[in-house]
């Protein structure tokens, strides 16, 4: 079964996010990037990598869709 990779996404950084640092992988190699962590709209906190470049540069964060059933 092929794998589809999903499409990412940006949303701005709410009120009271707290500033830190994450891991993600680029090409094999586990790189230091700057987050954001946040409660979400469940009301557990996440953390998620910040947009690097760009128009949003440092104004949003970077997501991925919600999972979707098949039908």
């Amino acid at each position: 079964m092929p794998r589809v990779k999903k499409q990412q996404y940006t949303k701005p950084i709410p009120e009271g996010a707290e500033w830190t640092t994450t891991y993600v992988r680029r090409q094999g190699v586990k790189v230091e990037v700057q987050a954001v962590r946040f409660r979400g709209s469940d009301g557990r906190m996440t953390t998620r990598p910040v947009v690097e470049s760009g128009k949003t540069a440092g104004k949003a964060y970077r997501t991925s869709p919600p999972p979707t059933t098949g039908g």
